[in-house]
């Protein structure tokens, strides 16, 4: 998977996880459907399909690096690493597009992986930054809109 990554420029050459002192770096050992969806991925940035297939697949991508990583695996906390990576990468789509349903979609996918790695005060920043976009999004006027008015 890294190759993919690197090769589109989204994973850094030094490698996405950092590991704490006194404790082995992490190898990933790869699914099947991971090498799947990152051939998807690679093949939609490279002919720069729509933004929100870009989005949908990248965030299909870390939901599985979220699922593989609760599924009790050893290499779990590398695998929300990555999660994270990966959500980070739909959400710089999403904004450089312009799409705030997407955006507000990759804060709550971020939210989630915060949650899934106990990092709880980041998952709630998130969920507040998601909060303040959606509450300055435009409301209709139900007044005007209701028959006879």
């Amino acid at each position: 998977m890294s190759g993919i990554l690197q090769e589109l420029g989204i994973e850094s050459t030094t490698g996405a996880v950092t590991p704490v002192v006194n404790e082995p770096a992490e190898e990933l050992q790869f699914d099947p459907r991971e090498q799947q969806l990152e051939l998807a991925v690679a093949e939609l940035e490279k002919l720069k399909a729509p933004a929100a297939e870009r989005i949908k697949t990248w965030l299909q991508l870390a939901d599985l690096h979220k699922s593989l990583a609760l599924q009790n695996s050893p290499q779990k906390r590398a695998r929300l690493k990555q999660a994270e990576i990966v959500v980070r990468k739909a959400m710089e789509i999403a904004v450089q597009a312009k799409d705030t349903a997407a955006h507000l979609t990759c804060l709550d996918s971020m939210a989630e992986v915060f949650d899934a790695q106990k990092n709880y005060g980041h998952s709630e920043k998130v969920l507040q930054e998601a909060i303040r976009i959606e509450a300055a999004l435009p409301r209709p006027n139900l007044a005007h809109m209701a028959p006879g008015a």
